[in-house]
């Protein structure tokens, strides 16, 4: 049952939020280490059900509009300032009496290498802009991070789950952005079952935990910098060790 529900989520893509009232309750069921029926497979099957769901839900975040505004505002300023540094005078082709020509003299570079750097500014800026769930998808995603709850407990009854368990860390990282540290509950959770892994596995168990806490950093990088410090605190212990 489970394998077939896993093929209809992938069939319907981004439509597959309309399985969740079906979805939910077996994963409710098939993660609860309580349930005496619930056997290493059927534990193992549930995660793969619940990878699936995450990896094809619809997007749920949109960049803030207001933050876009103030950084294409701000790109602009930048833009104007490179490509005019030392204002229209007639000195612009005196290096000495150039404070910024001369600059580009000696080191090398050039206005236009300026207006490259501003560019470049500007586009790392945009990559850092602030995003916003889409309130149509606040449920969607709020059911998907449901199942959290549960995850501490499977991780702290084996490590045989590990690469399931960072996937799908990783994947709802990747789908929720700053959301996924928005509700205390999902992030202590989250900060939980990293803890008990890191440190408690072995070598080759960290490595395949590295690359998640890449992306959980990469997808919120201050929302995640914060609420990871004590992850990475023992990380750097060990390494330091």
């Amino acid at each position: 049952i489970l394998e077939a529900v896993q093929r209809l989520l992938n069939l319907l893509g981004p439509e597959s939020p309309a399985l969740h009232p079906l979805v939910m309750p077996l994963l409710s069921y098939c993660l609860d280490l309580r349930q005496p029926e619930v056997s290493e497979g059927l534990l193992e099957d549930g995660l793969a059900l619940w990878l699936v769901a995450v990896r094809n839900a619809p997007n749920c975040l949109t960049p803030d509009p207001t933050a876009m505004a103030a950084a294409a505002a701000a790109a602009a300023a930048a833009a104007a300032t490179s490509s005019n540094p030392g204002g229209n005078n007639n000195n612009d082709n005196n290096p000495g009496a150039n404070p910024a020509a001369a600059t580009a003299v000696t080191s090398g570079t050039s206005e236009h290498g300026s207006s490259l750097s501003a560019s470049a500014a500007a586009a790392v800026a945009a990559a850092s802009l602030p995003v916003l769930v889409i309130p149509e998808r606040v449920a969607v995603l709020e059911t998907l991070l449901a199942p959290f709850a549960a995850l501490r407990s499977i991780v702290e009854a084996s490590s045989e789950h590990l690469p399931l368990v960072v996937a799908i860390l990783a994947s709802t990282a990747m789908l929720a952005g700053p959301a996924l540290y928005g509700n205390p509950a999902v992030r202590q959770h989250v900060v939980d079952v990293l803890l008990q892994i890191v440190g408690n596995v072995s070598e080759r168990g960290l490595l395949i935990t590295l690359p998640c806490l890449e992306r959980l950093l990469q997808a919120a990088p201050r929302e995640a910098g914060a609420a990871l410090q004590p992850v990475l605190l023992r990380l750097l212990g060990l390494l330091l060790g």
